[in-house]
């Protein structure tokens, strides 16, 4: 029973973090792509595609950082630090870039 919480917060993890990422990209895409090539704004579902596809092309793990010995709610709670902090990092940047241009 223990596992079935464990792959229910996971696939948990994955669509939020998902969303989260695509609503950065989308929010991102309206500061900064919008205006400079005059193209459409996307919408989030949208985003999370794109966001999807190139963390999937993008994706580099670091082999010097594997888990050793790490159980798996330690590794999820990395993973969902990581999920976290990214894309509002990025939106924090951004917003801050934006009062520049």
């Amino acid at each position: 029973m223990k596992y079935l919480g464990y792959i229910t917060a996971f696939i948990i993890f994955l669509v939020l973090s998902s969303v989260y990422s695509g609503y950065a990209l989308s929010i991102l895409w309206d500061w900064f792509v919008v205006p400079t090539f005059n193209l459409e704004p996307i919408s989030i579902p949208i985003a999370i595609g794109l966001a999807i596809v190139v963390s999937y092309l993008t994706n580099h793990t670091d082999s010097s950082q594997e888990n050793n010995g790490d159980t798996f709610s330690e590794v999820l709670e990395k993973l969902t630090v990581k999920a976290l902090v990214k894309p509002t990092l990025a939106l924090l940047i951004g917003w801050v870039v934006t009062f520049f241009i």
